[in-house]
């Protein structure tokens, strides 16, 4: 039996190793450049293997797509800026990806458990391998979607700031836009540098904000965009409403300023009654008592 086990896993290994081989192949056009500009073309990268795998995982099994809501993954991705370039088959594909690792781990802890005689309780982790592979790619895409608006979030501030100044300056508003697109380093500059391309191509400067407002959850650009909507709805001049918006993003960090500051007061008070004040009583009690054995007051 154990033998059987043990030829199972091998097995399993040896098909593992196979289909990932098999993913990884190149392409004709690529083995063709490699031979013609053998110094020009470097090897994939770790991610574009990731990638590379993940799409053709998501084409060996397209009915899988409906079931995890295409839609909602591909607004996750935009969000999230579409990190290493993934497309929703690509990411789709992760998660079969995932599933497969988890799998692989699963099925490597129960033959463990088997082997090792841990009476059953590895079988637990194996199915929770399968399920957290299967899942870990939608962790890390909302945890990168959350971390991307909270950039912009924080950017928007500084940025209304400086278009405020640029605009009271005489420059035009799409000057003025471009110039902190091109100077900015950040996801805020990625999603301006996109507005900017499409007002380029042609589409209308309203539909231009809506797609901005589609494409991101950031309160404070969302606060802006509206309020620039509402302005070029009503014929109102942009300058004083930038700079009107500048100064409420002002107060608006002033106040969640001073709200975490009151969330820190007590935590803060909390910490010096349960850390500092034993350690100054025991200091203090510790203290008294050298000097009662000092004074013969308490038997040694």
């Amino acid at each position: 039996m154990l033998e059987l086990w043990a030829c199972m896993g091998l097995l399993t290994v040896t098909l593992a190793a196979a289909a990932v081989w098999h993913w990884s192949v190149p392409s004709e056009t690529r083995l063709r450049l490699e031979r013609t500009y053998p110094m020009g073309i470097s090897g994939p990268s770790f991610s574009e293997r990731i990638h590379r795998w993940s799409l053709r995982l998501a084409r060996e099994v397209p009915a899988f797509w409906s079931l995890l809501g295409r839609e909602r993954l591909a607004r996750t991705l935009t969000q999230a800026g579409h990190p290493y370039g993934l497309t929703v088959e690509a990411f789709y594909g992760m998660h079969i990806l995932g599933g497969l690792a988890g799998a692989a781990l699963g099925a490597f802890l129960y033959l463990m458990d088997i082997l090792l005689g841990f009476g059953g309780c590895m079988l637990i982790f194996a199915v929770l391998s399968v399920a957290g592979g299967f899942l870990a790619p939608t962790f890390w895409m909302n945890r990168l979607m959350e971390r991307r608006q909270k950039q912009i979030d924080l950017a928007v501030p500084d940025f209304l700031d400086t278009l405020a100044v640029l605009l009271e300056a005489g420059l035009a508003f799409e000057a003025a836009l471009r110039h902190l697109a091109d100077r900015l380093r950040n996801p805020l500059g990625e999603e301006l540098r996109r507005f900017l391309q499409e007002l380029e191509m042609g589409v209308p400067r309203m539909e231009a904000y809506r797609g901005l407002v589609e494409r991101n959850s950031a309160p404070a650009l969302r606060i802006w965009v509206e309020a620039m909507m509402q302005a070029e709805r009503l014929g109102q001049p942009l300058t004083p409403t930038v700079t009107r918006i500048a100064a409420d993003m002002r107060a608006r960090r002033i106040q969640k300023a001073r709200e975490w500051v009151g969330r820190v007061g007590p935590v803060a008070s909390m910490l010096v009654a349960l850390i500092i004040g034993p350690a100054v009583m025991c200091m203090l009690a510790g203290g008294l008592i050298l000097q009662l054995l000092g004074q013969g007051l308490v038997p040694r």
